[in-house]
């Protein structure tokens, strides 16, 4: 297949099916819009929504549109992200995205092929850069809840909800015992923690998964802050 959009659309169907087993049945996965009163977002790769909260206003096929409110998960799928420009339109896209809602729902990149991870943070860290600056300085910025790109790694907030400590973590796939399939567990993990879980409790296997990743903390390598937002971040924390 040549055709950029049936190869594109092709990845999307794979990574929604290969959620799908994954998922409890009050969870459907879908692709289309979410509105709010903020207003809509632009189509959506992949929707995980709960069907049971709200009905659909409009659904034909698995194009769907979807209250924020019963959103678990939105995936933006990529087939390449060959420059840091395209990484950036992504970003913009999913911090855009979350502001849809009210914090109950994931929202990441899922990419095929992708740029290095040295130069996927030179992206977050300009990102943070650019971020406007709260009353205290630094504000941590309006991120995706995760970057995973196929054969490479598996970027996520480190979640300590501390601006002085390391901002991120990741799993470099291929390395050591880290194969696909820990990552997709990984991915799965933080689509629960930070949006399905409101909607569903988290399976047994998932729970063995967290305790894994607790007692095995060189799955994940810390990524800290550059020297300059390093500083920012220090300043920020000592003002409380």
């Amino acid at each position: 297949m040549r055709h950029a959009g049936e190869v594109g659309r092709s990845h999307e169907v794979f990574l929604a099916q290969v959620l799908a087993r994954f998922l409890p049945q009050k969870l459907r996965i879908g692709t289309g819009f979410v509105y709010s009163p903020r207003g809509a977002t632009r189509q959506q790769d992949i929707i995980i929504y709960d069907w049971q909260v709200l009905p659909l206003p409009l659904q034909i096929g698995d194009c769907v549109v979807v209250d924020a409110d019963a959103v678990a998960a939105m995936v933006e799928v990529k087939t390449r992200i060959r420059t840091s420009a395209e990484l950036r339109e992504a970003m913009c896209k999913a911090a855009a995205t979350k502001a849809m809602g009210r914090g109950r729902h994931a929202v990441g990149i899922y990419a095929w092929e992708a740029l290095g991870l040295e130069t996927a943070l030179e992206c977050y860290w300009a990102f943070a850069r650019e971020a406007p600056r709260g009353p205290q300085g630094l504000e941590f910025p309006s991120i995706p809840d995760f970057l995973f790109v196929r054969g490479g790694y598996l970027l996520t907030p480190s979640g300590t909800g501390r601006i002085d400590t390391p901002p991120f973590r990741v799993m470099r796939l291929g390395e050591g015992n880290k194969a696909e399939g820990l990552g997709m567990l990984a991915l799965l993990s933080h689509m629960w923690l930070y949006g399905i879980q409101h909607y569903a409790q988290r399976p047994w296997w998932l729970e063995a998964w967290t305790e894994k990743e607790r007692q095995t903390p060189e799955l994940f390598e810390k990524i800290p802050w550059p020297a300059d937002l390093q500083a920012l971040a220090g300043e920020r924390a000592a003002r409380g």
